[in-house]
């Protein structure tokens, strides 16, 4: 690794890079692997060989984060970056629940309550899109939920009102 960094300094080698960064994943460095391909990315470097590597190196940094959050307690950068990896593959509920166990590990950290804001965001905006495509009571409710939480209450109850009018046994 050491030599190809060095490599990589004087030369803007293609297949050095590529070489690199199968180091990197190979020894489980997948976070520098990803900056790397970020840096790379930014230079122009968008071959579909530099795309193969940035998903498989997210999809076993996924799975590494996985397993590190069945630890008893978490890093807070287990969160933030498997948080990434979810917005990042465009699964903003995932993150959001996952953004809701990490305030319960992490109730003061600014980070964590930053992306929990933003991923609410996110989410309502998916479910409003939904919206026009797909009536579902669930969606209903879970915009009500969500809309509840950033503190919109009249559009929750306009939601709400709508989820039990489509399922009655949503009335209390």
């Amino acid at each position: 690794i050491k030599r190809l960094e060095k490599v990589m300094e004087s030369e803007q080698n293609a297949s050095f890079f590529l070489e690199y960064i199968d180091l990197l994943i190979l020894t489980g460095d997948y976070k520098k692997a990803l900056m790397t391909l970020a840096e790379l990315k930014r230079a122009g470097y968008e071959a579909d060989e530099f795309q193969a590597r940035m998903k498989k190196t997210v999809d076993l940094y996924e799975h590494e984060l996985e397993m590190y959050l069945e630890m008893e307690e978490p890093a807070l950068e287990t969160y933030l970056d498997l948080g990434e990896i979810y917005v990042y593959k465009k699964r903003y509920n995932e993150a959001f629940l996952l953004f809701q166990s990490a305030i319960q590990q992490y109730p003061d950290e600014e980070q964590i309550k930053k992306y929990y804001q933003y991923l609410i965001k996110k989410n309502i905006e998916v479910y409003e899109m939904l919206l026009k495509t797909d009536a579902r009571t669930m969606i209903y409710y879970n915009l009500a939920v969500l809309y509840a939480i950033s503190g919109r209450r009249s559009e929750m109850f306009r939601m709400l009102e709508k989820a039990v009018t489509k399922d009655k046994t949503l009335a209390i």
